[in-house]
C-alpha cells in the first residue's frame, strides 16, 4: 500500500464502516444500555468526530481531505443522536421535525465551512423535510387538487431557484440534483392536470392553463440560459430528458383516451418522423458546427431515439393487444429480426440503427415471458450475437440487460424448481465472465455494473445460509478490491460506480432482516477500526504536502464551534421538553392496535392506532385539540374536539378529563404517539398481545407514549 490514494481510500472506507456502525447500533435499540447512556454516547461520538477532524487538520495537514470527511461525520452523528432521542421518547418515526432539527445546523455548517458535502446534505435534508411536512409518512392528509398543485408548483419553483443559483457555483452537484427534482415535479403536475381533463371530465380552468404556461416558460428559460447564454451540458441533458418524458407521457394518455387503431398507427408514423427529422437535423448541425459542439449532436440523437423507441414500441404492442395477437410467436421473432438488421446498418445512420435495435428489444422483451424454451433460445442467441457486435457502442448496456433477462428466463424454464438465489448466482457468474472476457473499456464498465447489481440483489437472499454468507463476504471483498484498484489507477468512468455500490451496500444492509442490526454494528465497528489502524500504519511511512482542502476547520474554529454547541443545545432542549411532560403530565390509558415496520434512522417500532384515532368531524384537516374523558373502565375516550386550546380548556370539568393535541385529516386524528420503538426482533409479543397504551399528556396537549401493556 504505497500509493497516497490507497491510504486515503483506506481512511474513508474505515469512516464509512464506523458511520454505518453508529446508525445501526442506535437503531437496534439495544437493551444493554440505559437511555441516559445511549444519549451520552451519541453526544460523545458527535464531539469525537468533530474533534478528530480538527486534529487531522491541525496535526496532519497532509491528510486534509480525510480530516474534512471525518468532520462531516460529526453531522451524521448529530442526526443519529436526534433520531435516538425520538426513539427513546417514541416520537414520530421519520417525521419532518427530525429532519428539520438535523437540517438547521447542516445549513449553518455549509455556510460557515463552504464544504461541498454540507451543501449536498443540506439540499437533501431540505427536500425531505418539506416533503414529510406536506406528505407525512405516518398518515394520509386530505387535500384538494388545487392545494396539491400549489404544493407541487411551490416545490418546483424552490428547486428551480436552487438549480439556477448553484449552476454557476460549487458544488454544482446541488444544481444537478435540483434539476432532477424540477423535471420530476414538472412531469407530475402537468400529467396530473392532463389526466383530470381527459378522464375526470374536468373543464379547462385558468389554474390548469397557468400550470402549462409556467412549465413551458421554465423549459424555455433553461434552454436560453444554458444552451444560448452559458453552456451547461448536464442541465441541458437533464432538461431534454425531462421534456421528452413529459411529451411522451402525454401522448400515451391521449392515445389511451382515444384508444383506436388509427392513433397507434399515428404513433408509429411519429416515431418514423422523429428518426427522419433527427437525422436531418444532426446532419445539418454537423456541417455548421465545430467539434466542440458534438455533445449537442449526441443529445439530439439520444432524445430522437428515446422518443422514437417509446412511440414505436408502445404503438406496436398496443396494436398487437388490440387485435388479440399477443400470443403469436411471429411477433417475438419479427421483433428480434429488427435487432440484427439495425446492428448491420451503416454507423452513419445511427438514429435509425439504434431505434431499430432498441424497438426490437423492447417489443420482444415485453412478450418474452410467455414463450417456450426453443423461442427463448433463439432470443438469447440473437441478442448474444448483437451484444458481441455492439461492444463499445452506446446500445451495449441495453443489449446486456436483454441478454441477462433472456438468460434468466431460459434458466427458469429449464429448471423450474431452481430457487431464485441460485438463478441470481448463475447470472452473476455470467456478468462477471463478460467483465473478464471483454477488454473494451465501455463494455467492461457496464459488465461490472451489471455484475455488481445482480450480485447485490443476491446478498439479500437467505434461503440457503451458506450461500448467503458466501455471497456477502465475497461481495464486500470484491467491492473493496475494486475500490482500491479504481482509486489507484485511472479507469473508465463507469468503473467508478464501484464507490456507489459500496455505499449502497452499507445503506441497504440496514433492511436485511437475516442479520441483526446489533451484530452488523459490532462487525462494522471492528472492520472500521482495522481499516483505520492499517491506514495509520502505512501513513507513517509517507511524506506529503498540505493539500489545504480542510483549512475551513482551522480558519473557522470560532464559527463552527458555536454550531457544535448549538447541536448539543438542541439535544438538551428536546430532552428537557420531554422530561417536563414526563414529570408533570397527566397519565391516561388508551386502547391500541399494533403493526410492525422499521424506521429509516430509528430502528424497529410498533405502529399504533388508538380508540381515539378516528372521529367524524365537520372539517377535513388541521390542528385540533381533543377533549378526552375516562370511561368506567379507565380508558380515555373522545368527548369533543376544538380548534384552539383556550376553547378546549373552557370545557374541562373534572380530573377525569384531559386535552390532547392532534392533527385531523378526514376522519383520522394523529397525536404524535403512533410509534413505539422496541429492541430489534422483540415485536412479536406486542403484535399478538398489546391492548393498552400508557400515555403522559402535558399541559399544552403534547403527549409521550410510556409503555404498552397486555390485556
Amino acid at each position: 500500500m504505497k500509493s497516497v490514494k490507497a491510504v486515503k481510500t483506506t481512511y474513508l472506507i474505515g469512516l464509512l464502516f464506523w458511520l454505518s456502525a453508529i446508525i445501526y447500533f442506535f437503531a437496534a435499540n439495544w437493551g444493554g444500555l440505559s437511555h441516559v447512556s445511549q444519549v451520552t454516547l451519541a453526544c460523545l461520538l458527535m464531539v469525537l468526530f468533530y474533534g478528530v477532524g480538527y486534529g487531522f487538520a491541525k496535526w496532519r495537514p497532509d491528510l486534509a481531505d480525510v480530516g474534512a470527511w471525518i468532520f462531516w461525520g460529526g453531522s451524521i452523528a448529530f442526526g443519529a443522536a436526534v433520531a435516538l432521542i425520538g426513539q427513546i421518547y417514541n416520537s414520530h418515526a421519520d417525521g419532518y421535525t427530525f429532519f428539520l432539527l438535523w437540517l438547521i445546523p447542516s445549513i449553518l455548517l455549509a455556510i460557515v465551512t463552504r464544504f461541498s458535502v454540507f451543501f449536498v446534505q443540506s439540499f437533501i435534508l431540505f427536500n425531505i423535510t418539506i416533503y414529510t411536512y406536506f406528505y407525512p409518512l405516518d398518515r394520509w392528509v386530505e387535500r384538494t387538487s388545487g392545494e396539491d398543485t400549489a404544493i407541487t408548483i411551490g416545490l418546483l419553483l424552490v428547486n428551480a431557484a436552487i438549480m439556477f443559483l448553484f449552476a454557476s457555483r460549487k458544488p454544482m452537484l446541488v444544481a444537478y440534483l435540483a434539476a432532477v427534482l424540477v423535471q420530476g415535479f414538472a412531469i407530475e403536475v402537468t400529467t396530473d392536470w392532463s389526466w383530470r381533463y381527459l378522464y375526470s371530465d374536468e373543464t379547462f380552468s385558468i389554474i390548469g392553463i397557468l400550470v402549462y404556461v409556467l412549465i413551458a416558460f421554465l423549459y424555455a428559460g433553461i434552454y436560453v440560459q444554458y444552451l444560448v447564454k452559458t453552456e451547461n451540458k448536464v442541465l441541458i441533458v437533464l432538461a431534454s430528458l425531462g421534456a421528452a418524458i413529459l411529451l411522451i407521457s402525454h401522448f400515451f394518455m391521449i392515445a389511451s383516451w382515444i384508444s383506436g387503431l388509427l392513433v397507434y398507427l399515428l404513433g408509429i408514423l411519429l416515431g418514423i418522423g422523429l428518426i427522419a427529422g433527427g437525422s436531418v437535423w444532426v446532419a445539418r448541425l454537423a456541417r455548421q458546427s465545430s467539434d466542440e459542439n458534438r455533445w449537442l449532436h449526441q443529445l439530439i440523437k439520444a432524445v430522437s431515439i428515446f422518443l422514437a423507441v417509446l412511440l414505436i414500441t408502445s404503438s406496436v404492442l398496443s396494436i398487437f393487444y388490440l387485435l388479440n395477437l399477443y400470443g403469436a410467436e411471429w411477433i417475438l421473432l419479427s421483433a428480434l429480426v429488427l435487432v440484427p438488421i439495425g446492428s448491420h446498418l451503416e454507423r452513419s445512420h445511427s438514429i435509425l440503427r439504434y431505434t431499430l435495435m432498441l424497438s426490437g428489444l423492447a417489443i420482444a422483451s415485453a412478450v418474452l415471458w410467455d414463450f417456450s424454451i426453443p423461442v427463448l433460445a433463439v432470443y438469447v442467441i440473437l441478442v448474444s450475437y448483437v451484444l458481441w457486435r455492439e461492444r463499445g457502442r452506446a446500445v451495449y448496456p441495453f443489449m446486456l440487460i436483454a441478454f441477462l433477462y433472456g438468460a434468466g428466463l431460459t434458466i427458469l424454464r429449464l429448471l423450474p424448481d431452481l430457487s431464485a438465489d441460485y438463478i441470481l448466482l448463475i447470472l452473476t457468474v455470467l456478468a462477471l465472465g463478460l467483465y473478464l472476457l471483454l477488454e473494451e473499456p465501455f463494455a467492461k464498465g457496464w459488465n461490472l455494473i451489471a455484475a455488481l447489481t445482480v450480485w447485490f440483489v443476491l446478498t439479500f437472499f437467505s434461503e440457503h445460509t451458506v450461500l448467503y454468507y458466501l455471497s456477502n463476504i465475497t461481495y464486500i471483498g470484491f467491492l473493496l478490491y475494486k475500490t482500491y484498484k479504481t482509486a489507484e489507477s485511472r479507469r473508465h468512468w463507469l468503473e467508478y460506480a464501484v464507490f456507489a455500490f459500496l455505499i449502497a451496500y452499507f445503506g441497504y444492509k440496514y433492511y436485511d432482516l437475516f442479520w441483526k442490526l446489533l451484530h452488523k454494528s459490532v462487525t462494522f465497528a471492528l472492520a472500521g477500526a482495522v481499516f483505520f489502524l492499517v491506514a495509520l500504519y502505512f501513513d507513517k511511512r509517507q511524506l506529503r504536502m498540505d493539500t489545504g482542502e480542510s483549512r475551513f476547520i482551522l480558519d473557522g474554529v470560532r464559527k463552527w464551534v458555536p454550531i457544535v454547541l448549538l447541536q448539543l443545545l438542541i439535544i438538551g432542549a428536546i430532552i428537557m421538553q420531554k422530561e417536563i411532560i414526563l414529570r408533570n403530565g397527566t397519565e391516561i390509558t388508551l386502547e391500541v392496535e399494533p403493526v410492525d415496520p422499521r424506521s429509516l434512522m430509528q430502528g424497529d417500532y410498533v405502529d399504533l392506532a388508538y380508540n381515539i384515532s378516528t372521529y367524524d368531524a365537520n372539517h377535513n384537516y388541521g390542528r385540533v385539540y381533543v377533549l378526552l374523558e375516562k370511561d368506567e373502565a379507565g380508558i380515555s375516550q373522545i368527548k369533543n374536539i376544538y380548534d384552539n386550546m383556550d376553547e378546549a380548556r373552557e370545557q374541562l370539568s373534572g380530573s377525569k378529563e384531559v386535552i390532547l393535541q392532534g392533527e385531523l385529516s378526514g376522519d383520522r386524528i394523529t397525536y404524535g404517539i403512533e410509534s413505539f420503538f422496541i429492541e430489534e426482533g422483540t415485536g412479536t409479543w406486542l403484535e399478538e398481545n398489546a391492548a393498552y397504551a400508557k400515555v403522559k399528556v402535558g399541559s399544552n396537549g403534547d403527549a409521550i407514549l410510556l409503555e404498552l401493556t397486555g390485556k
